[in-house]
């Protein structure tokens, strides 16, 4: 997905400490892989994957997250299932056969400013279903359980 990378600075909806705080009650002990490279969220990874990052971190690889082979114990994701259903399917998918466990706040609804969501999954609507789903206003976190 070419997009307009100034956007990503400082996005619309990007975690906040609370929510932050909320990814690492919920990861398991282990190695985590982050899809994107979401500031607040960089620092609990050790390994993000981007196709175009905005800045440079030992810890990110230049790489689409679908062509992930390595196994992490935790993949975690702030917004990614957003970015359209057949990419949304996939990174579900693909987690499932390279990670005991995913985790992703996905938003319920476009907030007024975004501009890449377009897609905002329920638990419902997932073939694989979701281990577990907490609901707040504006977001969702998705957990998945693989192993």
């Amino acid at each position: 997905m070419t997009t307009d990378n100034s956007y990503w600075i400082n996005p619309i909806g990007a975690p906040t400490d609370c929510e932050v705080a909320k990814y690492l009650e919920l990861i398991e002990p282990g190695t985590i892989m982050l899809l994107g490279c979401t500031q607040k969220l960089l620092p609990l990874c050790d390994v993000a994957l981007d196709l175009e990052p905005l800045f440079e971190d030992p810890k990110i690889k230049k790489m689409n997250w679908l062509e992930n082979s390595d196994f992490y114990q935790t993949i975690i994701g702030d917004g990614v299932l957003n970015l359209g259903r057949e990419l949304c399917h996939s990174i579900v998918e693909m987690a499932s056969r390279h990670s005991a466990q995913l985790i992703v706040r996905s938003f319920n609804y476009k907030l007024a400013g975004m501009r890449y969501a377009c897609y905002f999954p329920k638990a419902g609507d997932f073939e694989i279903r979701p281990k577990k789903t907490l609901i707040f206003d504006e977001y969702s976190f998705f957990i998945w359980r693989f192993s």
